[in-house]
């Protein structure tokens, strides 16, 4: 018993130290490469890269560390489950299964027939095919949130793609083992795993809506953040297993489970609630990539190494931009993708491995592979960097030619809000929806303006909010919401008026000098107006009297009695109209 009691405290310290080590090599990372102005996810990949087994050797490559890194990537699809709907999903379905369909499929076939043109073997193409074609969900997505890109267009298009390739990961595990003639019947096989997980899908979708919402009202009147907390990890990890007993990915059941809580009124407390265990647990899964990196092999076999990223990620970066061409992004669009989206992803391993063990490939080659997948995955940031610059290089700033995608990039969206006007006031708003993952688009009559937002990937077009036209190809028929930020008060009631004589039930909100104005423009049929004057002198008072010691709910109780009635008792006030 003793031994068993020594032995159990050794490994107990073991795992304490790793910890440690990781939780220094991360701060000292983050904080290096923060003053360098990088991604932290470069900071966890390069501090990987040196404790681990390839370096300094201060951790060992445990599998209990690859599964707790794995973890992150759950947390972090269900937060971006929870940040989506359903409604959004459905006018992205076009984008998943359209360009995300294509991209798979296109880029698979380009690199097996590439592979035949070498090795001359269609299997061993297939093979090596179906696993370079998926690129890094995880530390994609991770840096779309990083750089607040991930409700752009490019943003939007990168996450539709990354999750068809969560969804083709069954089916491409499912080829392999019937190129290794594993699998007896292909056709009943493929049509009775695909039915399983449809029929699994279907069954979470329709008992998570039914269910849920009530098992959460119960838990949250025991008004008990740890219970809560238990049922917000236990619906994550619930939904999650079954996917994967299912065939399917862990992480897709997570984003599965976000997309449920999504619609419930807790979705904000859940978000914070799982915040910190989503920060740690990416950084122990970037750290373990990193800890992949055998440098020493990549230096002995530069050529190999070399010769498949330079393949790999120039065609595939190439393939997406032209296919993105049919789906509504112009050519600096879709080169940026392209260069998005050219690493390999984390299921390369997976499906490769699955293939060493079917003597589909040899270990040597699979080895160049794992490298190769690994070096292009830590290379995802510094690509990431160069797509704005070279997007920028191809597009310029012609902004005629620009303007004319308005239409095409409305024309994919659905329950978005119309931004008139991207001055001081518009552009505070637009930054507000991005961080909210709100779509929308803007316009405004600035050329400069326009050109500096276009180029750094924002929807803000050239155009003039009171034409019909415009409004039209903006997808004014669609939108939930439009706000109207222009300074000119004839500017905003022509706007207002022309909004209204094309679609009488959205929500209208105006941007007023003074409350007759507000008065004058709800009257031409704006929803709800904000007079920035006396917004502007209301917030002034409030910080006055919290500094002078009145406690800010009285404050903001006082702030609220003044706004309920139209703000008509400061109106009233003697020199009301005066500054």
């Amino acid at each position: 018993m003793e031994a068993i009691a020594e032995g159990g405290h050794a490994a107990g310290g073991l795992i304490l130290d790793q910890v440690m080590i990781f939780l220094i090599a991360a701060v000292c990372a983050v904080i290096v490469l923060h003053r360098l102005g990088w991604s932290p996810v470069v900071g966890y990949l390069i501090a990987g890269a040196i404790i681990g087994p390839f370096g300094l050797e201060l951790v060992e490559d445990d599998e209990t560390i690859h599964h707790l890194g794995e973890l992150g990537v759950i947390f972090l699809m269900f937060t971006i489950g929870l940040e989506l709907s359903f409604e959004r999903l459905k006018a992205m379905r076009r984008d998943v299964f359209g360009l995300g369909g294509a991209q798979v499929v296109l880029t698979l076939v380009a690199i097996a027939a590439l592979t035949f043109v070498v090795v001359r073997d269609w299997v061993l193409g297939a093979v090596i095919g179906g696993a370079l074609a998926l690129s890094s969900t995880a530390v994609v997505l991770q840096l779309l949130v990083e750089r607040d890109e991930l409700a752009s267009r490019i943003g939007r298009k990168a996450f539709a793609i990354l999750l068809f390739q969560d969804l083709a990961v069954v089916p491409l595990l499912l080829m392999v083992s019937i190129l290794a003639g594993d699998t007896p019947s292909f056709g009943l096989v493929a049509a009775l795993t695909v039915a399983e997980a449809l029929v699994a899908i279907a069954l979470v979708l329709f008992l998570g809506r039914v269910l849920l919402r009530p098992i959460f009202r119960a838990v949250a009147a025991t008004r008990s953040s740890e219970v809560f907390t238990a049922a917000s990890l236990l619906t994550l990890f619930g939904i999650a297993m079954l996917m994967e007993a299912v065939g399917l990915s862990m992480a897709l059941g997570a984003f599965l489970a976000g997309l449920l809580l999504a619609e419930t009124e807790y979705r904000q407390q859940i978000e914070m609630d799982i915040q910190p265990y989503k920060g740690l647990l990416l950084a122990l899964f970037f750290i373990t990539v990193g800890m992949g990196l055998d440098w020493r092999f990549v230096l002995d076999n530069l050529v190999g190494v070399g010769l498949i990223l330079v393949s790999v990620i120039v065609l595939k970066a190439v393939l997406i931009a032209v296919v993105s061409r049919a789906f509504l992004l112009n050519w600096g669009e879709g080169v940026r993708l392209g260069i998005t989206l050219a690493q390999t992803g984390e299921f390369a391993f997976v499906i490769l491995g699955l293939a060493v063990q079917l003597d589909l490939i040899h270990s040597d080659l699979a080895q160049l592979l794992f490298v190769a997948t690994g070096v292009s995955i830590a290379l995802t940031p510094a690509f990431m960097a160069l797509g704005g610059p070279i997007e920028r290089m191809i597009c310029g700033r012609l902004i005629e030619a620009e303007a004319t995608t308005l239409e095409e990039t409305a024309e994919g969206l659905e329950g978005h809000v119309i931004v008139a006007g991207f001055g001081r006031v518009g552009r505070a708003v637009c930054r507000l929806l991005r961080r909210h993952k709100v779509p929308f688009v803007a316009l405004d009559l600035d050329p400069h303006k326009v050109g500096e937002a276009f180029s750094r990937g924002l929807p803000v077009f050239f155009g003039n909010a009171s034409r019909a036209d415009i409004l039209k190809s903006a997808g004014l028929d669609r939108a939930t919401a439009v706000v109207v930020t222009l300074d000119q008060p004839a500017a905003v009631a022509r706007a207002v008026e022309a909004i209204r004589q094309i679609n009488s039930d959205v929500s209208v909100f105006v941007r007023a000098r003074d409350v007759a104005h507000g008065k004058q423009l709800e009257r031409l049929g704006a929803t709800e107006s904000v007079a920035e004057a006396i917004e502007g002198s209301l917030q002034l008072a409030g910080r006055v009297l919290e500094a002078l010691g009145t406690p800010a709910e009285v404050v903001n109780q006082t702030i609220a009695e003044f706004r309920a009635d139209d703000y008509a008792a400061l109106e009233s006030e003697p020199g009301a109209t005066g500054g």
